[in-house]
């Protein structure tokens, strides 16, 4: 799927979003998911930030598509160590560039020691329960602290420490 925009409702949505991913998480599914509060995914999952295809001819070489990720997977990828108060997802700027450049595909293993998902199921059911139970979880919980908790954790992510301490307590 190509989303054109990046303000779409899924990227700002008020309530968690819980992604389970099986098979094939490629190009628009990195774009998706990087955007989605808790990720999960099967031992089997087979990430690439860019999508590639073969070219034609006796070659037959794998060619990156030659678009840019553009519905923010590269803006919510890179963690910069050297501003601590900002947090994204990934840390190892290095790693990210390296996937991003080459389009190399990676697993769950790699996904999960570089922080982009942060569990790993052995079966397809298996993440399918634990995604189930984390909802669950979530949404037994008092709806004005699961919701005020993400609107901080996202005002974080993008703001220094002393800003989010003054957002907590209502001085800008």
């Amino acid at each position: 799927m190509i989303l054109p925009y990046p303000n779409l409702p899924y990227l700002q949505c008020s309530k968690p979003v819980i992604a389970a991913i099986h098979g094939y998480c490629l190009g628009g599914g990195i774009d998706i998911t990087s955007a989605c509060d808790i990720r999960y995914c099967s031992k089997e999952t087979d990430f690439s930030v860019k999508v590639k295809y073969c070219g034609y001819g006796s070659h037959s070489q794998e060619v990156a598509v030659g678009l840019a990720a553009d519905v923010g997977s590269l803006n919510r990828l890179p963690h910069d160590y050297r501003n601590i108060d900002l947090l994204q997802i990934i840390g190892n700027h290095s790693w990210l560039r390296e996937v991003a450049l080459t389009a190399r595909h990676f697993g769950a293993k790699e996904a999960l020691e570089q922080g982009y998902v942060s569990r790993v199921f052995e079966t397809y059911d298996a993440l399918i329960a634990a995604a189930k139970e984390t909802a669950k979880t979530i949404a037994t919980s008092s709806p004005v602290a699961v919701q005020g908790t993400k609107v901080v954790l996202n005002y974080a992510r993008d703001h220094t420490v002393d800003d989010s301490l003054r957002y907590v307590v209502g001085h800008k």
